[in-house]
């Protein structure tokens, strides 16, 4: 009788996915149509299963014709039978829908799914959203007055590298009771922008009299809400599909915009020439307006508070080598403010690979300078032939970035004036006699290679993000991202020496590495790796669940 159990025992286990002719096997993709949020079932929704790439970011374009199709049921649930194991993608679409804001730079109404011999069935869940609106109210904050005609912007909220930013969606003006209705709106979370009046195109005028200097125009600034005004005081509102949300009553209170008068000094023009006038907002330099070749321009809608000012006459770069930074708190208490105009900082540069090896091309390379005003556009982005290079800029603080170098290579050193730079920062020193810059490159880079220990258990593929200590929010360079291979295992190279984390998360997780609250705890409970030059670390991950 054991003999009999045994037998049979082995031909069940032999009968099963894993023993069976692969070209027997029946290939199945099945899930679900959802809303985002509510996950309330949407019916009727085509569905399309076609070939996918092996890995990377889905272009349909580059896909090839579709293989099945399917429509959702009342319960939003579709199912299609496939011939043959490998990656495929199922897009869902409906007339009266469309697909959300994606997340992680992955389309919501898509998905992947890689069938194999193992693994002969997927399950998805795909997303489509009905279109929202955003309302509101807006009042004068003294006298409790509607507002009417004032421009409001639906901005939605997204998160990138760690930092919140504001994307305009849709605009729509308050009518005499100050009400506004801003209509199909894709879900997610907004902040609304108030424009009392429409942006004023040129601030700076050539020719004025003294008196000219003197008024003080009292109107209502551009202000964000809900919330104390700012854009990072505004509290965001969530819209799901097909809902609606208010923001409440918004009361504006209006404020004074000053004048300055800019007295030009050391520079000499050329009859024609004018002088660009820009204002520093964080880490953007929006064109206020243009000032004539001559002795003084006047700067009109200074909110108060400190304001920083940077001054570009025509030619700054071939000819006049000079620019100006104007910093002050408004209103202004001088009458006039003296601006020299001072060289501005060429930093002379060059790559270099020490030894015999063969060097890369240098001229697929681009450097620029982050967080400052860097000066000459396109002509000083990228090195010669030789790797030598010249930077051009104001005297600030600012990261120097280097993009396009291939994975055989690193960053092995950067000195500035002969003192090494440990963080890629450069203080410009403009009391330097001589701005040197040297980027000492390695062939023997780093390089770190794993394995997620449960990644055969994912539908999906999953990801696998290398962080860079500490973390710096918002920096391009701080944060690789890789896509495990079928069988879980992972690769970086070309890594500079230094500390890093390593994290695994499902592909629906893959947002969490832009989301300002979680990429914190994700670059603390990652696994720690040090890499050094030349090595390659090995490191074993399980998909962080949390």
């Amino acid at each position: 009788m054991w003999f009999a159990q045994l037998l049979w025992t082995s031909l069940t286990i032999a009968s099963g996915p894993a023993a069976q002719d692969p070209a027997k096997l029946q290939y199945e993709i099945r899930g679900t149509v959802v809303e985002p949020g509510s996950g309330t079932p949407v019916t009727g929704a085509t569905v399309t299963v076609l070939r996918g790439p092996s890995k990377g970011p889905v272009a349909l374009s580059e896909v090839e014709r579709p293989l099945r199709q399917a429509e959702s049921d009342s319960s939003g649930h579709f199912q299609v039978t496939l011939e043959e194991a490998g990656p495929y993608v199922v897009e869902a679409r409906h007339p009266d829908y469309s697909a959300p804001p994606a997340q992680s730079g992955f389309p919501p109404n898509l998905a992947r799914v890689r069938l194999s011999e193992t693994k002969p069935r997927g399950e998805v869940r795909v997303l489509l959203a009905r279109p929202a609106r955003l309302m509101g109210t807006v009042v004068d904050e003294e006298d409790g007055r509607p507002l009417a005609g004032l421009v409001v912007g639906a901005l939605r909220q997204m998160s990138h590298l760690g930092r919140n930013l504001y994307l305009p969606e849709a605009e729509a003006r308050t009518e005499a009771d100050g009400r506004f209705v801003i209509p199909r709106l894709p879900p997610g979370a907004y902040i609304v922008s108030l424009h009392p009046t429409a942006p004023q195109k040129d601030q700076v005028k050539s020719r004025f009299t003294q008196e000219d200097r003197l008024p003080v125009e009292w109107a209502y600034p551009v202000t964000y809400g809900p919330g104390r005004g700012g854009m990072d005081e505004a509290l965001p509102v969530q819209l799901i599909s097909g809902g609606e949300a208010g923001v409440g009553t918004l009361r504006l209170k209006k404020q004074p915009h000053y004048r300055a008068w800019l007295e030009f000094q050391g520079w000499r023009c050329q009859a024609g020439a004018g002088v660009q006038i820009r204002r520093r907002e964080g880490r953007d330099f929006p064109v206020l307006g243009r000032a004539d070749c001559g002795a003084a321009a006047l700067v009109t809608g200074l909110p108060p508070g400190p304001t920083q000012l940077v001054l570009l006459p025509d030619g700054y770069y071939e000819n006049s080598g000079v620019a100006a930074l104007v910093e002050a708190r408004v209103p202004i208490e001088e009458e006039k403010i003296v601006v020299p105009f001072q060289p501005v900082v060429r930093v002379a540069g060059r790559l270099s690979l020490p030894g015999d090896g063969k060097q890369p091309d240098w001229t697929k390379l681009h450097l620029w300078l982050d967080g400052g005003l860097s000066i000459g556009g396109g002509k000083n982005t990228g090195p010669d032939a030789e790797g030598a290079f010249e930077l051009m800029s104001l005297a600030m603080k600012q990261s120097l970035r280097l993009a396009g170098l291939p994975e055989a290579y690193a960053v092995k050193a950067i000195r500035y004036n002969g003192t090494p730079l440990p963080d890629q920062t450069l203080p410009l020193d403009e009391l330097a006699t001589e701005h040197r810059l040297e980027i000492e490159l390695t062939e023997r880079p780093g390089a770190i290679s794993g394995l997620i220990a449960n990644h055969t258990e994912q539908t999906e593929p999953a990801f696998v993000a290398l962080i860079r200590l500490p973390l710096r929010r918002g920096d391009p360079f701080a944060i690789r991202i890789a896509e495990a291979q079928a069988d879980g295992t992972f690769h970086w190279g070309g890594l500079e020496a230094g500390p890093y984390c390593v994290v695994a998360l499902r592909a629906e997780a893959r947002w969490k590495l832009d989301s300002p609250d979680h990429l914190p705890l994700l670059s603390e409970q990652g696994k720690a790796v040090t890499v050094s030059f030349g090595t390659d670390t090995s490191v074993r991950l399980a998909i962080m669940e949390h």
